[in-house]
C-alpha cells in the first residue's frame, strides 16, 4: 500500500506501476499463519531502479543493458552466477569459467532480472532490464 492510500495492482512490483520518475515510499504489511503482522518502509527511487546501464564491476563486465536477446558477462576468473526474475524465480544457474559467455535471452518475458554473482569473494547483485 502506498502511503497515499491506493494499492499495487498485483504482487509484483515494477517501477511504471508507482507513477511519474521520483522518490516514493512502499509500505509493507505482512501476516504469517499465526497471526504475527510485521510492517516495514521502504524508500524507492524510480530513477535509480530504471537507470540500468552496462555493468562494469570489479572483476565482471555485464552488457549490453537494457537487452534484446543476449546478455554477454565478462568474467576475471571462474563464477559461480545465478539469474532469476525480478519477483525470486531462479532462471539461469551456472558456475562459468573466467572470460567471455553469452546468454541467449530472446525468450525470456521482458523485464527486470538480477543476475547474483560471486565476484572476488563478494555477492554482487546486478540488475538487468530486458526488452
Amino acid at each position: 500500500m502506498w502511503f497515499n492510500g491506493s494499492t499495487a495492482p498485483s504482487t509484483a512490483l515494477w517501477a511504471n506501476t508507482l507513477g511519474p520518475a521520483g522518490d516514493y515510499k512502499l509500505w509493507c504489511k505482512v501476516t504469517d499463519k499465526h497471526g504475527c503482522t510485521y510492517t516495514d518502509t521502504a524508500n524507492i527511487n524510480t530513477n535509480a531502479f530504471l537507470n540500468a546501464v552496462n555493468v562494469n564491476y570489479n572483476g565482471i563486465h555485464i552488457y549490453p543493458n537494457p537487452i534484446i536477446s543476449d546478455l554477454n558477462i565478462e568474467l576475471n576468473e571462474d563464477t559461480p552466477i545465478e539469474l532469476y526474475t525480478i519477483d525470486g524465480k531462479l532462471m539461469l544457474e551456472k558456475n562459468l569459467p573466467k572470460g567471455l559467455y553469452t546468454i541467449d535471452m530472446k525468450d525470456y518475458s521482458t523485464g527486470l532480472y538480477v543476475l547474483k554473482a560471486m565476484v572476488n569473494g563478494q555477492v554482487v547483485n546486478l540488475r538487468i532490464v530486458k526488452d
